[in-house]
């Protein structure tokens, strides 16, 4: 995109190409900021399960307690 904006071309072609260069941009940052957060909370848990396996900590599950519903809103 950059290349077509360096060889020029008509106002209309580089005000799109100039849109279409920062969308990327902005789109690349998005996408690397979900990854880097992707990558964070894996090796958050990774290091929790890793616990878990060796035996040096105790795999803690909750459940919250059953709730019967009255018949009439039930379906």
């Amino acid at each position: 995109m950059e290349a077509k904006i360096a060889a020029g071309g008509s106002a209309a072609d580089l005000a799109i190409w100039r849109t279409q260069a920062l969308n990327n941009r902005i789109d690349a940052a998005v996408t690397g900021t979900f990854l880097i957060l992707v990558l964070f909370t894996v090796a958050a848990n990774a290091r929790v399960w890793w616990r878990v396996l060796a035996g040096k900590r105790v795999a803690a599950l909750r459940e919250e307690p059953y709730v019967a519903l009255p018949a009439a809103k039930v379906g």
